[in-house]
Formats: C-alpha cells, sequence, structure tokens
C-alpha cells in the first residue's frame, strides 16, 4: 500500500513527464508535418522489409499518436485540478479515447495510410506498409 502522500506524488510527477514529453514531441510534429524535419528520407516504394521502410511508416503514425498524447496530458492535469471524481472521469475518458480510437487510427495509418486527412501532405502519395510489403 501506498500512503496518500507517495500517491499523490506520484500523481504530480506522472503529469509532469507526460505534458514535458507533448511539450518536446509537438514541434517536432509540427515540422514532420510541414516535411521539414532533417533526417526523414524521400518516399521509396518497394522498402517492404527494410529498417527505414518501417521507420517511415511509423513516422507517418507520429502525429496521430502525439495528439493522443496530449489527450492524456490533459487527462492527468484535470484529474489534479479538478477536484473530486470529476478530474478522475475525465482522466477515464481521455484514457478510453486513447485506447480505442488514437491507436487503432495510428495502426490503420502505418498499415494502410488510410485516413489521408491524418497524415502529413508530404506522405499521402505513398502506399502504407502492408501494400508495400506485397507489391515488393
Amino acid at each position: 500500500m501506498t500512503s496518500p502522500m507517495s500517491q499523490s506524488f506520484i500523481e504530480i510527477l506522472t503529469t509532469i513527464m507526460i505534458c514535458g514529453i507533448f511539450a518536446g514531441a509537438v514541434p517536432l510534429m509540427v515540422r514532420l508535418w510541414h516535411d521539414d524535419l532533417p533526417g526523414v528520407e524521400k518516399p521509396m516504394w518497394s522498402w517492404s522489409r527494410t529498417t527505414a521502410g518501417r521507420e517511415r511508416a511509423y513516422m507517418r503514425a507520429l502525429p496521430t499518436l502525439v495528439a493522443g498524447l496530449g489527450l492524456l496530458a490533459i487527462g492527468f492535469a484535470s484529474n489534479l485540478v479538478i477536484p473530486g471524481d470529476t478530474g478522475r472521469w475525465i482522466q477515464l475518458v481521455a484514457f478510453g479515447v486513447m485506447l480505442f480510437v488514437v491507436i487503432p487510427t495510428s495502426v490503420l495509418i502505418t498499415w494502410f495510410n488510410r485516413p489521408k486527412a491524418l497524415v502529413p501532405p508530404h506522405m499521402r502519395q505513398e502506399h502504407g506498409y502492408l501494400k508495400a510489403r506485397r507489391t515488393r
């Protein structure tokens, strides 16, 4: 069992870490969205089993995952700021949206490059990971 004081400290520390990671990731995702991130190579059409191809497929889903991390940051912060069970419910809803909406959408973006509106504009013309594996 943990004491209420140590549990509160852990919640505060977790909130600070999630908010810090989110704050550091947002500028990188803006640069990725605008094709201004160095180290992201140009499209490769037959990269089915290469490490660079897998990384590029994962890069397409990163903006969606960072948005989900923002939801988690809001949920954790609301749990600290809003008294009573309301903050806990907001945190639970944010976690549910992350688990049942953001993660499956990120998998769809990685595997099929769909929905196109959530893919960075310069990566929308590429094949999804599964189609690229089949066409090789």
